[in-house]
């Protein structure tokens, strides 16, 4: 089994003491995504697993989307 990390950094997404998204997250990730499977049509996706981190004072917000795959 494989495993393809797609990421993302939020710093100037996300209003200030919000945490709310000043501009749309999806379409940057999905359009990596989308790239990666359109360039890879033979593979067999096991699991999805998404997560997050940062998002103090002291760093910007990360969104990592791990696909596991053969």
């Amino acid at each position: 089994m494989k495993i393809k990390m797609f990421s993302t950094i939020l710093y100037g997404k996300v209003k200030p003491f919000s945490m709310r998204l000043s501009e749309p997250l999806h379409t940057e990730l999905e359009n990596d995504i989308q790239e990666w499977l359109t360039q890879n049509p033979n593979i067999k996706i096991h699991d999805i697993k998404q997560s997050m981190s940062g998002g103090s004072f002291h760093a910007a917000p990360k969104v990592i989307v791990s696909m596991f795959y053969e």
